[in-house]
């Protein structure tokens, strides 16, 4: 069973959680604050490997040159960046101090803070007007099924957006309009699809089907809000490659093609540039033993590799100047 790095492998539930629909209270829409789309800014990401075995959050510029290191925690894992939408902040998840609490630092790694009660969560992203983070969030420690939480960067004006029974739900992004949050669900039958919810009205729709074997992953956003990119898994394929649709659904076009069987690796984890015009991807081992960053044009041509080496790098967010 295929199973997209950075996803945890399906958990056993019935068979209800094909149809389940999520617990939704009240939350309106957040009104977009940043001007999208905008200027491409650094690329934010995390690195293990050589010479320090933890993951940390580094950023480096668009072309690959300007490495700097933001947390330096040789004994501490970081993970999960993301860019605030005015470049100014980063939230990203730390590890092994307690908790997988949520923290904010400043965009060169100084003046980091806790966001208060996040507790046990991972996959944050920000609000459009830069106030509240949305993300995964976990009913208990075992067995780590997942939820779509929202909370103030502040620690308050907590919402619990999905808690449908016997559903996994990971990896959410918050439309640059912020009208919708998009996330990944995985099905008890084996196999994940994406799912966007409309604040105005709080509808839970399908963006791609349930399809038994097909893994779709890592949804982010275009910055008009119009289309999706995501990584998909297909049943039968080894590797993961890259895919866009429209907002709407229907008609998911593949950007690039998985990589060869042989390499045992996926094309995953895309992140569409401030600018709109080019998209960035993490070429993967299954196992992470390996990473690297690369970038395409927002129709899938002059793929360009931007990280080199024994390092794995992955986890990637694109920030706006």
């Amino acid at each position: 069973m295929p199973t997209v790095p950075g996803m945890k492998r399906p958990l056993v539930f019935s068979l209800a959680a094909l149809v389940a629909v999520a617990v939704l209270p009240a939350v309106s829409a957040t009104p977009a604050t940043a001007a999208f789309p905008g200027r491409n800014a650094r690329i934010v990401f995390v690195r293990s490997g050589v010479p320090n075995s933890k993951s940390e959050i580094q950023s480096m510029t668009a072309q690959g040159n300007g490495l700097l290191n933001l947390t330096n925690t040789p004994l501490i894992e970081d993970r999960d960046p993301a860019w605030s939408p005015d470049g100014k902040r980063i939230a990203f998840r730390r590890v092994e101090t307690g908790p997988d609490q949520l923290w904010v630092m400043n965009a060169d790694g100084t003046g980091l803070t806790v966001v208060p009660g996040s507790g046990a969560a991972r996959y944050p992203a920000w609000s459009p007007d830069g106030k509240r983070l949305v993300y995964e969030c976990f009913e208990s420690q075992s067995p780590y099924t997942g939820h779509i939480c929202l909370r103030e960067v502040t620690g308050g004006g907590f919402t619990l957006l999905s808690a449908a029974a016997g559903a996994d739900d990971t990896h959410p992004a918050w439309s640059p309009d912020g009208t919708r949050i998009v996330w990944s669900r995985e099905f008890a039958a084996g196999g994940s699809h994406l799912i966007v919810l409309t604040l105005k009205n709080l509808s839970l729709d399908l963006l791609t089907p349930p399809v038994v074997g097909d893994y779709d992953s890592h949804p982010d956003w275009s910055p008009d809000s119009k289309q999706v990119v995501f990584s998909r898994n297909p049943a039968g394929v080894t590797g993961a490659s890259i895919y866009r649709i429209p907002a709407g659904g229907n008609g998911a076009a593949q950007l690039v093609v998985g990589p060869p069987s042989v390499f045992d690796s996926h094309y995953t984890m895309p992140i569409w540039s401030p600018d709109g015009k080019r998209i960035a991807y993490v070429h993967l081992d299954d196992d992470e033993a390996w990473g690297n960053i690369y970038t395409i044009t927002s129709d899938g041509k002059d793929n360009t590799q931007l990280t080199f080496g024994g390092t794995t790098d992955r986890n990637i967010d694109w920030g706006m100047a």
